[in-house]
């Protein structure tokens, strides 16, 4: 057997480096930008990985009402956790079905969840990143969902704020959720400028 870090004591760590790096009131910017073709808008992904329905349909609800016209396409930026690992070491790619992890994307539905369950070890998606972009496509009757990066200089049109650390503490630590507590260990990684947020974590503790 190989030896692993006990997860559900590294999370305490990472709650703890959240509080004194992020502060208890942080949220998490999620936001929507014209995108280079017609009908097209792009998502930024930025770490909110507790999409759920009612802040989708408040991100449709604000584009609708942005002046974007008809939007044909929507597409994601996943770029925001660039040079960090999609499973970790020591994260078996069943689990993922399992429903203990999901591959990490800077976005998700329910920690990869979906839409229709918010808690619990049932089966996570594989594409966690692309489901955001189809839930607000569906929401807006566009046709086609892909991942691209935010055009430079685009214009935005809508964003939506996750809840605030806090509460998103809560739910990770309650349910022990791998996904909530790596996605909360990647922002104080990137709030310092570095991608590896285990030594971010140690960092701040110290």
């Amino acid at each position: 057997a190989a030896p692993l870090r006990p997860a559900s004591t590294t999370k305490i760590l990472t709650a703890a480096a959240a509080i004194l790096e992020l502060g208890p009131r942080d949220t998490v910017t999620t936001s929507v930008y014209r995108g280079t073709g017609p009908g097209e808008v792009v998502i930024k992904a930025a770490g909110d990985v507790w999409m759920n329905a009612e802040r989708l349909d408040e991100l449709a609800a604000a584009l609708t009402s942005s002046g974007a016209g008809q939007i044909q396409k929507v597409a994601i930026d996943l770029s925001q956790w660039d040079g960090m690992p999609e499973l970790l070491p020591g994260w078996d790619p069943r689990d993922i079905d399992g429903g203990f992890v999901a591959p990490l994307k800077p976005a998700m539905l329910n920690g990869g969840r979906g839409l229709t369950e918010e808690s619990g070890d049932v089966p996570r998606s594989h594409t966690p990143g692309l489901d955001v972009a189809q839930a607000l496509a569906d929401r807006l009757g566009a046709a086609e969902v892909s991942v691209a990066a935010v055009p430079a200089d685009a214009e935005l049109l809508a964003s939506v704020q996750s809840p605030d650390l806090v509460s998103r503490l809560e739910v990770m630590m309650k349910n022990s959720d791998n996904v909530f507590a790596e996605a909360i260990g990647r922002e104080v990684a990137l709030s310092r400028g570095v991608t590896d947020a285990p030594a971010a974590t140690l960092a701040v503790l110290a």
